[in-house]
């Protein structure tokens, strides 16, 4: 606990307690809820229902398990500093509908499928949404499309979370190390996917 300024850990030992009556009711068993303390007491420095009940239930809302949801945040203990994960939602999931090959599948669902690929990108929930618009024009300014970006996303979740000087900065490197072009460079970017 000694991660947490001392009024967090005040908030672990009043609150805690409820947090994993609350977060047993969900199906969430005892031998994971200690991990997840350890590895994300942030989730249990708050009532329920000012963080983990309104974290588990929206990502639930989306069709993840608690046990999956748990992973999310064992992973990415940051991502439980947040209070809510539907603004950062509301721009992830008209991405994914747009720029799925197969179509027809919500976004909410493809959403569902990267976070149970890889649970750190949970992270991704965290940002606020104005940010992670402004992360997502970047690469669609570099010449990504939609459908690209989304391909690239569902292997590299962490290319959404590159600001603009992460990307230029990025663009250089490749383009001192290899001499590549924005070209290639966006070639790159766009054959990950």
């Amino acid at each position: 606990m000694g991660k947490l300024p001392g009024i967090r850990q005040q908030g672990i030992l009043q609150d805690g307690p409820q947090v994993a009556a609350h977060l047993r009711s969900l199906g969430i068993g005892s031998r994971e809820l200690g991990p997840l303390l350890c590895q994300c007491p942030e989730l249990f420095s708050r009532a329920a229902e000012e963080r983990a009940g309104v974290l588990y239930s929206q990502l639930m809302g989306l069709g993840l398990s608690a046990g999956q949801a748990a992973r999310c945040f064992e992973r990415q203990p940051e991502a439980a500093v947040s209070v809510s994960v539907e603004p950062a939602i509301a721009v992830l999931a008209p991405l994914l509908a747009a720029g799925s090959k197969g179509g027809g599948r919500p976004g909410e669902q493809l959403l569902v499928d990267v976070l149970k690929g890889q649970p750190a990108a949970v992270r991704l929930l965290q940002l606020e949404a104005a940010a992670l618009q402004r992360n997502l024009d970047n690469l669609l300014q570099l010449g990504l499309s939609k459908q690209q970006v989304v391909a690239a996303l569902l292997l590299f979740w962490t290319l959404l979370i590159y600001t603009s000087e992460n990307l230029a900065r990025t663009e250089a490197l490749v383009q001192q190390e290899l001499g590549a072009d924005r070209q290639l460079w966006v070639k790159v970017l766009g054959s990950a996917a």
